[in-house]
């Protein structure tokens, strides 16, 4: 019997060696690369002159410009789609359809197909999207056309006339294609195959089976589509750089050209900057001859009587850039001219503040996700205006952009109104999907092995994946003033010192393309304060993100301070932000009508008004005060859609919302609103 026991132990101890190597020590190692070596499918990382750009589909990717005199035709409107749960279109030659048929169902684009209220609200696949177009202005010899998809849920591949253009993995940024020399006279066809499930590489990742972000896993092309016409020499990047100080404001500016034409060209490119009345401060031109594809070009403008951009002043800048060609040839090219604004504001983090304009800054932040009950993801100026109206009059002057890059007019429209922004990649729940199975599974057949970790962390298809991401965020926002934070990453694997090489890496990419914003990751505090002495991210970031649901998911909200104090002493100097904290709502609910029986809470929760504004006030009561906190940004502006929460109030919503899906708000909104409203009328630090 000893004999027994003794081999039965030594077994045990076998598996249970066994099984911590097979989750902790064995995974594929990812060689991670320099920045200037980042390559992937489509993709890679080129310089030019010491300058970074994003070289993907054959072009280099641009900046976002806020207006041009480019040609422009919108492929918007009436579509076909198709769907193809069986993934047989492409064996059946649906690329190259001429005419839809009975089987197709027409459907606006940008729109999201699976909404609140439609038929395919659950459908998750692929699903085809068709329609033809004619061109309303044919291309001159000296031009080419590019053609543009603001966002397509959640990968895709992309037919035109038959010909595949390309395959697509990521649906929060754009992407771009030179048709030149595929368009046909009369009419095109244009064909987009999409899939809006989760791999284990898709940004968000798949994190265990059958698993779904917290929010819904939308599909279709749900931005904009449309035809840009450039000269065959035109700018693409443009990098506005603002540097204050006592006795000297200057703006440097970094324009680079992408040249197709093989003959060296002479040329003049002319920089004009515009103050907020429209008035001329400063113009310069450089002259060259075009002998290479990608040129740099360097201007800087001292400016007397600056104007400076902040949350109380959004004061506007406008960069001009016109390319002219000086016709020395046979061809000459059409002029490329291209207005970007921009702000003169600095940011930086020092002593566990964060510094807008060289003083000290209290985020009164909110959580944002795209989501609207009748329009799914899909933003419309209407719905981003309503939006951004309730959270300006709410006193709020942050926004985290959760959880992926958001529609571009978005970010434009709070940087005219003076919000600054936090923009953040999918990077999201990666290797962490053993804790949503501990919660709702423990089936250890179910165990997500493949995703448990460091295994998933350095999973080389999700990592190039971020990269790009995260390159296409910096390069189309870099210029706008109200994005003074990037976020890297939400909740993922980093209780392993192995893990803090991955944050690095993507802290290095951020600063490589951007070194002048402060980059952060948000970590989720449990109710353990112990098990924050074995997180690995901080050290890769400028400021500290925390998730802390004290007083909903465990404990109670006074708790909070504690779990934060902890955290603080481990990593002083860094401000934190409390990127999310608050408790579910239902309007109209009080604590008298007892409790409600829902997902993921423990019992005894109301789904109160009064409980949700107690939450929120005890956290504004016990940190507007705090020396390292920086500011505080609760989970979130408006009730969305989540399967996550069958069981709520308004099912499969998550009700954290401090307005509903239909934009009524609630008791917390008017406390938030409050606490802002004082914190606003105090000095610049807000304390």
């Amino acid at each position: 019997m000893k004999k027994i026991i003794s081999f039965g132990m030594f077994g045990l101890f076998c598996c249970t060696v066994g099984a911590w190597f097979a989750l902790f020590r064995v995974y594929p190692r990812y060689d991670i690369p320099a920045v200037a070596q980042i390559r992937g499918e489509h993709f890679e990382v080129r310089s030019a002159d010491n300058i970074p750009y994003l070289w993907s589909y054959g072009l280099p990717y641009p900046t976002d410009v806020d207006s041009s005199q480019r040609q422009r035709q919108s492929l918007n409107g009436v579509w076909w789609m198709r769907l193809d749960p069986d993934d047989s279109g492409e064996n059946e030659g649906w690329q190259s359809l001429r005419q839809a048929n009975a089987q197709w169902q027409d459907i606006s684009v940008p729109s999201t197909f699976n909404a609140v209220g439609s038929p395919l609200r659950h459908y998750e696949g692929i699903t085809w999207f068709f329609r033809t177009f004619s061109l309303e202005t044919p291309p001159e010899r000296t031009e080419f056309i590019r053609l543009c998809f603001e966002g397509v849920l959640l990968r895709s591949s992309v037919w035109l006339n038959g010909q595949l253009l390309g395959r697509r993995e990521g649906g929060y940024t754009p992407f771009y294609f030179n048709i030149a020399g595929l368009l046909v006279p009369g009419e095109n066809t244009l064909v987009v195959k999409s899939d809006n499930r989760l791999t284990d590489a898709s940004l968000p990742p798949k994190t265990r089976e059958g698993h779904h972000p917290a929010w819904w896993p939308y599909g279709g092309i749900y931005r904009d589509v449309y035809l840009e016409t450039l000269p065959m020499h035109y700018l693409f990047k443009v990098i506005t750089t603002p540097h204050l100080d006592r006795e000297v404001t200057r703006l440097d500016v970094v324009a680079l050209t992408h040249n197709l034409v093989k003959q060296p060209r002479s040329y003049a490119l002319i920089c004009e900057l515009r103050d907020p009345d429209g008035a001329i401060v400063g113009q310069q031109t450089i002259s060259k001859t075009a002998n290479i594809p990608i040129a740099v070009h360097r201007f800087e403008f001292q400016i007397s009587a600056p104007r400076r951009w902040s949350d109380r002043s959004p004061e506007l800048y406008t960069v001009a850039l016109t390319l002219h060609d000086n016709g020395e040839s046979e061809s000459p090219l059409p002029d490329d001219a291209i207005e970007i604004k921009t702000g003169l504001r600095t940011i930086a983090t020092a002593q566990n503040a964060f510094l807008l304009n060289d003083r000290s800054t209290f985020l009164r932040g909110i959580s944002k996700m795209e989501d609207d009950p009748a329009a799914g993801a899909t933003q419309t100026d209407a719905i981003i205006r309503r939006d951004l109206t309730l959270i300006r009059d709410m006193n709020a002057n942050f926004i985290r952009l959760a959880h992926y890059p958001h529609n571009v007019n978005e970010l434009r429209q709070a940087r005219d109104m003076g919000i600054m922004l936090g923009g953040e990649i999918g990077f999201y729940h990666v290797g962490i999907g053993w804790v949503h199975w501990f919660l709702e599974d423990r089936n250890p057949l179910n165990f997500p092995v493949k995703q448990f970790g460091m295994k998933h962390l350095h999973d080389a298809a999700l990592l190039q994946n971020a990269q790009r991401e995260l390159i296409e965020m910096i390069e189309r926002d870099r210029n706008n003033p109200a994005v003074i934070l990037w976020i890297l990453s939400n909740e993922s694997f980093s209780f392993q010192r192995a893990s803090e090489p991955i944050y690095a890496h993507l802290r290095d990419v951020a600063k490589t393309f951007d070194p002048t914003r402060p980059v952060t990751g948000t970590e989720l505090i449990y109710s353990l304060a112990w098990v924050d002495r074995f997180r690995h991210s901080a050290p890769a970031f400028d400021v500290l993100g925390l998730n802390a649901y004290f007083g909903w998911y465990y404990g109670k909200p006074e708790d909070a301070a504690s779990h934060i104090a902890s955290y603080h002493a481990q990593h002083p100097g860094k401000p934190i932000l409390v990127t999310e904290f608050g408790a579910e709502a239902a309007l109209g609910r009080t604590d008298a009508d007892g409790e409600w029986r829902a997902e993921r809470v423990s019992g005894g929760k109301t789904y109160s008004e009064e409980y949700q504004e107690h939450v929120i006030a005890t956290y504004l009561d016990t940190f507007v005060e705090t020396p390292y906190i920086a500011g505080l940004v609760p989970w979130v502006f408006a009730d969305f859609s989540s399967d996550w929460f069958p069981s709520n109030p308004t099912p499969y919503h998550n009700c954290k919302g401090l307005v509903t899906t239909d934009r009524r708000p609630k008791q917390a909104y008017f406390t938030l609103q409050n606490a802002y409203r004082k914190l606003a009328s105090k000095d610049r630090t807000g304390f």
